[in-house]
C-alpha cells in the first residue's frame, strides 16, 4: 500500500492510516502511539499503558 506525506505546519508532516489498520490493530482517533526510526523505515507502535 503506498500513501503520501502531507505537510502539516511548517515542522510537521502526517502520513494517513487507512481505516482497516486502524480496525485490525484495534486504534482509536487521539490514541497515544510510539514512534521509532530505524535506518530509512519508521516504527509506529501502540504506548505502553501502566
Amino acid at each position: 500500500m503506498i500513501r503520501k506525506i502531507i505537510s502539516l505546519g511548517k515542522y510537521s508532516a502526517v502520513v494517513s492510516i487507512p481505516k482497516a489498520f486502524m480496525q485490525k490493530l484495534g486504534w482509536r482517533r487521539k490514541q497515544k502511539v510510539v514512534m521509532s526510526a530505524r535506518g530509512k523505515s519508521l516504527s509506529v507502535k501502540d504506548y505502553p499503558n501502566k
